[in-house]
């Protein structure tokens, strides 16, 4: 039982989590802003905190819970195990000067003060959470008070108004193209309208002028029947086997017609068979836990897989939305429940796409805060 990767998994799932007798340490997310010294932006990120002097009941319990549920402990038992935990750190630090969380930090007494300096490990994985974000945002120094937490929100209503004078001005184009849209429709309506009424009257015009054509075509054949009937006798029998000749050959025609439509129609079930029989490859599905608890010589043979979590969540229904969700954009999505919380996320082959490509195309698609996990 290693309470140090626990409270890592804690901290990644909950952002924050309190040491009895030590202090709270906290994850907070920080909009982008602009430096004025690099003239740049900088961010969206995560900065590193510890408030020695904060302490919350409600999470302490709710690690409690969380270690008990995870090794089916009785609940007195993972609480004793958690002050022990919490103690030794204590003892260390009384008697050293300084205590190690394993892949976390390290506490250090300084001038009658307790600080915290986060490992370079950690650093790493909050630097992969944010690819794009430059290390100069991260911060890493001990925070005393809410000095740091209210910058954080200044951070965000900044970015709110922003958000807020942005969707202002995308309102008046919107209405500019609706309004030149309805008129382009009705114009191209008028148009079809004419050309229509057009089409119409030069084909009565046409229609007119083949029947008077035809009336007097009649009136010279009738006219020259008296005169010359030997003539029209020969000229009725050719015209009679020509259109027998015509009568075959568009007979012929529309069988052939049918038989291309036969074979076509046969064509397309076939393509439909052969698609159905398509097999979509699986990828094997690996809890975080059994990840933990390997070991290193294990872990290298699972190299290919990289893991990227997408959420925790208390209830049930809300881990099934995001795995439909991530179905629905064509991931694999794998789910895993540790006591009472359910963690969603997707395992893929780093070989097959580079780790960075597919972080952005998951906040792109599904979740803006995802995050990569990262085991040395």
């Amino acid at each position: 039982m290693n309470i140090s990767n626990d409270i890592i998994s804690f901290l990644f799932s909950f952002r924050k989590i309190t040491l009895p007798g030590l202090g709270t340490i906290l994850i907070n997310r920080y909009s982008s802003k602009r430096n004025p010294v690099k003239n740049k932006l900088e961010g969206p990120g995560f900065y590193c905190d510890f408030q020695y002097d904060k302490y919350d009941e409600g999470l302490v319990n709710t690690f409690v819970e969380f270690i008990s549920n995870k090794y089916n402990l009785d609940k007195h038992k993972a609480e004793s195990k958690f002050n022990k935990y919490s103690l030794e750190l204590l003892n260390d630090i009384a008697n050293f000067g300084n205590a190690t969380i394993q892949n976390l930090g390290k506490f250090s007494r300084k001038n009658d003060k307790l600080e915290f300096n986060f490992s370079d490990i950690f650093n790493e994985i909050i630097k992969n959470s944010y690819p794009e974000q430059s290390l100069v945002a991260v911060k890493r120094n001990v925070i005393k008070g809410n000095e740091n937490i209210k910058d954080n929100n200044s951070y965000k209503s900044h970015s709110s108004k922003k958000n807020n004078n942005s969707n202002n001005n995308l309102i008046f184009p919107l209405i500019i193209l609706t309004i030149a849209s309805i008129v382009l429709i009705c114009f191209l309506n008028c148009l079809f309208n004419i050309f229509n009424k057009f089409d119409t009257n030069s084909g009565i015009k046409a229609a007119t002028e083949d029947t008077i054509s035809s009336n007097n075509t009649n009136k010279l054949s009738s006219d020259t029947s008296e005169e010359f009937p030997l003539d029209t006798i020969e000229n009725n029998s050719t015209a009679q086997s020509n259109d027998s000749l015509n009568s075959n050959i568009n007979n012929n025609a529309e069988k052939n017609s049918n038989t291309d439509i036969i074979t076509s129609n046969n064509a397309e079930n076939n393509s439909t068979d052969s698609t159905t029989n398509i097999k979509t490859d699986t990828i094997k599905k690996i809890s975080l836990d059994e990840l933990i608890k390997m070991s290193p010589e294990l872990r290298k043979s699972y190299e290919k897989s990289c893991i990227i979590i997408t959420g925790s969540f208390i209830k049930k229904y809300y881990a099934n939305r995001m795995i439909k969700r991530l179905s629905k954009y064509g991931y694999s999505p794998y789910s895993e429940k540790f006591g009472k919380f359910h963690r969603t996320g997707v395992i893929f082959d780093c070989n097959k796409k580079p780790l960075n490509e597919f972080l952005r195309e998951l906040k792109r698609n599904i979740e803006p805060e995802s995050w990569v996990l990262k085991w040395n």
